[in-house]
């Protein structure tokens, strides 16, 4: 899986379990400052963000209270008041390298011995019912390996999900809306 938000989640929940679980993703490099922005944790995420052992990333989060939406003429058109459509908990936001930085420490806390490597990505995967999932990398970057079991956790434009399934239709900015958590 890729080493974004899902994949070290992933990674984490498995190493919660006892279970080893390598990462590889195509960039060369985590948690750029050029490419931080804003995110937005909804209260399942972050449920699920607490019961992996994260609650201190989170007391430093903003909680929100509402969205509104607006179109491209900057005008209102909906928005939600988020306290009242979460039974769960809170809706936060904090820096994406905040919440990736926390997530590589403990993750780094893995004795199974998997590894999370960058500038590693999948450009081939084939099943054999007797060997597993064999994993080929890009450029030779890595020799190829077996799995038990291959997440695609790499994002909107999965190669994973591409190599297994197919390509999958990619969406497009209309420019028409944006959404703000004040």
């Amino acid at each position: 899986c890729g080493a974004g938000f899902a994949g070290l989640t992933f990674r984490l929940a498995m190493q919660r379990l006892g279970v080893g679980c390598d990462v590889f993703d195509l960039a060369p490099a985590l948690a750029r400052a050029d490419t931080d922005e804003g995110i937005v944790l909804p209260s399942n995420a972050t449920k699920i963000l607490s019961d992996l052992g994260m609650s201190h990333t989170l007391r430093g989060a903003t909680k929100l209270e509402t969205w509104d939406i607006f179109g491209s003429d900057d005008k209102r058109i909906g928005g939600a008041d988020l306290a009242a459509v979460s039974a769960e908990g809170d809706f936060l936001s904090l820096r994406s390298t905040e919440l990736i930085k926390a997530l590589l420490k403990e993750c780094s806390r893995d004795a199974s011995g998997a590894a999370i490597r960058m500038a590693a990505g999948v450009v081939g995967i084939e099943v054999n019912a007797a060997e597993g999932v064999n994993v080929n990398f890009k450029g030779g970057s890595l020799p190829p390996r077996s799995y038990d079991v291959v997440v695609g956790a790499d994002g909107v434009g999965s190669k994973v999900r591409e190599l297994g399934w197919g390509a999958v239709g990619q969406g497009h900015n209309a420019g028409i809306v944006s959404a703000r958590f004040p």
